[in-house]
């Protein structure tokens, strides 16, 4: 896969993952009704940097391995945004 489908694609994922988080984030609120919660945060990074996109598929091995990383991950984004586990 070219990159710049790759970045559009590591993108949708990225989408996909934050509504699968805020969903979760909801629903544990919504068990957590007899609470009154003050606040809360979500961690969205470690505060590094993040290499480019090459460097990081170039970390992972090759490009087959590196496509079945991220053919998986949507697979589970896709699984939980549906309600799967």
């Amino acid at each position: 896969m070219p990159f710049d489908e790759a970045e559009k694609y590591l993108h949708s994922c990225s989408v996909a993952a934050a509504a699968v988080a805020h969903n979760a984030l909801r629903h544990t609120l919504e068990e957590l009704s007899d609470y009154q919660v003050k606040s809360a945060c979500v961690l969205l990074a470690s505060g590094r940097a993040l290499p480019e996109l090459p460097g990081m598929l170039a970390s992972m091995g090759t490009r087959e391995n590196g496509s079945l990383l991220a053919r998986n991950g949507s697979d589970m984004i896709a699984n939980a945004a549906s309600g799967g586990s």
